[in-house]
């Protein structure tokens, strides 16, 4: 009979962590110091498989991308006055972040900002300014998301 009750529970143990898991909100952080087209497509498309199987599996998630460094000229929406004023985003990044809308939450590090001297109303509208990419990846870390660099 005590054979029978370790089985009994150990069943439901692992029924409620099924269940739990099923509940759980997937949580990832990525970030991009890139300026390179091929790289950020790179991280664009991770992206879109992390959200494409969780929305497949019917999981709760949510996923930052923090941008700093070089990484900013994809987070502008208008790039006059700026070093990346002659560069222009291909479609392809152009597309792959309009697909991404409602999946994956943008941030921009103001130090990055302030060093590259570009003011914040450049920024796309559905990008937040934080204050230090640094300081907010270890936040999210402690928070239980995941780091893919």
């Amino acid at each position: 009979m005590t054979e029978m009750k370790y089985l009994l529970l150990s069943a439901l143990f692992s029924t409620a962590l099924f269940c739990a898991d099923s509940v759980v909100t997937k949580k990832a952080v990525f970030g991009c110091k890139t300026g390179e087209v091929k790289a950020f497509e790179r991280i664009l498309d991770s992206i879109r498989h992390l959200t494409s199987y969780y929305d497949k599996n019917g999981q709760k998630y949510d996923v930052v991308l923090i941008a700093q460094s070089e990484c900013v000229k994809f987070m502008l929406d208008n790039t006059d006055g700026t070093e990346y004023a002659k560069e222009e985003i291909p479609m392809d990044v152009e597309l792959k972040l309009e697909k991404l809308k409602g999946k994956v939450r943008y941030e921009q590090c103001a130090v990055t900002l302030d060093r590259k001297g570009i003011p914040v109303s450049k920024i796309r509208k559905n990008v937040v300014v934080i204050p230090s990419a640094t300081v907010s990846t270890v936040d999210y870390q402690l928070a239980g998301y995941a780091f893919i660099y």
